[in-house]
């Protein structure tokens, strides 16, 4: 894939073979998140490529599963248009609107709110009601909240309990047993955002 540092315009050169088509004045080169280099042309188009040779799989999953999504959902969701011959380089149009952040949340009337609400649940039950078949044809990875748990459990005793005093410990001990209860429910496999 990629050698780091990844020069951006290595990136460019690979949206003007593949899209010679596409002009832009500006783009931004987002490098910092976990699995994806992301270029945004004049604040307009988003092209995201793999970090390594573990996401190229993923990201042609993701471009599969978002257009399963779109007829489904009702809310703004990447629709990926750019996508080059070997799926290692997308690219959608931005999603339009704003961030909801709480303050924004906050100056809606409550009639706005209601909206939001609704369009929110019927975004998470559209998620959630995705078919397994889906999921599995998409190769949507599984959260295992034992494994989870357990990992989570073992460190904070290691790194953690040595530094505390008795009393946090049996809290921390009783809140871990809770939630250890908690993921040993059979919970069904679902699709949800992160």
């Amino acid at each position: 894939m990629y050698k780091f540092p990844v020069p951006a315009r290595e990136i460019i050169g690979r949206i003007r073979k593949e899209f010679p088509f596409l002009a832009w004045k500006r783009y931004r080169l987002i490098d910092h998140g976990w699995d994806h280099f992301v270029i945004v042309l004049d604040g307009k188009i988003v092209f995201r490529t793999p970090k390594d040779v573990r996401y190229r799989r993923e990201l042609k999953n993701e471009i599969g599963l978002l257009s399963y999504l779109k007829k489904k959902i009702e809310v703004g969701i990447p629709d990926y248009k750019y996508v080059c011959r070997d799926r290692t380089l997308a690219g959608y149009d931005i999603v339009p609107g704003r961030e909801l952040t709480l303050a924004r949340f906050r100056g809606l009337t409550a009639r706005e709110k209601g909206t939001v609400a609704r369009q929110l649940a019927r975004f998470i039950t559209a998620l959630h009601s995705t078919p397994r078949s889906v999921l599995k044809k998409y190769h949507v990875r599984r959260d295992d909240p034992r494994k989870r748990w357990s990992k989570y459990a073992r460190d904070m005793k290691r790194m953690l309990f040595p530094r505390m005093r008795r009393a946090e410990i049996d809290a921390v001990t009783r809140f871990l047993d809770e939630q250890k209860r908690e993921s040993d429910r059979r919970i069904p496999f679902s699709l949800v955002h992160r």
